[in-house]
């Protein structure tokens, strides 16, 4: 689903079938993280999304300078308090695909063993 505005009250409505979660960042902007993280926040607070769902971040446009590293983002992020559920961070560049394959193939793995 889209990250924009009017769709994020749509987001719960699929949280009960959920078998995965593909979080994507525009890692360049630094501005709108904050909103990013609260999104993130809100989601992995609501009852309805299942606790062991896998979440794969695709840090988008990582090609521009500005760009925040993967470690920098799980910083922002916090992923290191995320512990009951499996998560990866994948460089990536929505317009040359680079990283897509990592950041599925990742995903195909962990919703495999499930």
């Amino acid at each position: 689903m889209s990250g924009a505005g009017r769709y994020r009250l749509l987001w719960e409505q699929y949280y009960l079938e959920t078998q995965a979660v593909i979080f994507v960042v525009d890692s360049a902007d630094r501005l709108r993280l904050v909103v990013a993280k609260d999104e993130l926040d809100n989601m992995l607070a609501n009852q309805q999304l299942g606790r062991r769902v896998p979440l794969l971040f695709l840090a988008n446009k990582m090609d521009l300078p500005s760009a925040l590293t993967p470690v920098e983002l799980a910083q922002a992020f916090h992923l290191e308090e995320i512990r009951e559920r499996p998560w990866q961070i994948v460089p990536s560049n929505a317009l040359t695909g680079e990283g897509l394959d990592r950041g599925m193939d990742w995903l195909a793995e962990k919703l495999l063993r499930k």
